[in-house]
């Protein structure tokens, strides 16, 4: 019997009902899932580790998109970071970290099993 797991997240703010000023400041909402065999998570769980140790991004640190945004602009502007995760991640240039979400969602393709919704 195989095991699968679900990764469900989202980006944007969702409201059922949307004013001018709402979609102005929040044009898109997105939800997306992956269902992925156990076996593949296992081998991928180390490959990913790998990446994030080649890439210099500690273990621990989730990278967020919006995350790079806020990168960005303390990067390129000064603005301060209040998050302390991101303080981890405030060297490294935000196009150093897009390459790595960039490998970091191409390991899917060794999936055996992988489906996007």
């Amino acid at each position: 019997m195989a095991t699968f797991f679900v990764f469900s997240d989202e980006s944007g703010s969702y409201k059922e009902i949307r004013g001018d000023k709402f979609v102005k400041k929040t044009p898109f909402y997105v939800r997306a899932s992956l269902i992925m065999d156990s076996n593949d998570w296992l081998q991928l769980k180390d490959e990913f580790y790998k990446l994030k140790e080649s890439y210099q991004i500690p273990i621990g640190i989730e990278i967020k998109w919006s995350d790079m945004w806020i990168l960005k602009k303390h990067q390129e502007k000064g603005e301060p970071l209040k998050s302390k995760n991101l303080l981890s991640l405030e060297d490294i240039p935000v196009d150093h970290l897009l390459k790595f979400v960039i490998e970091s969602l191409s390991l899917l393709s060794k999936c055996r099993f992988c489906k996007i919704f």
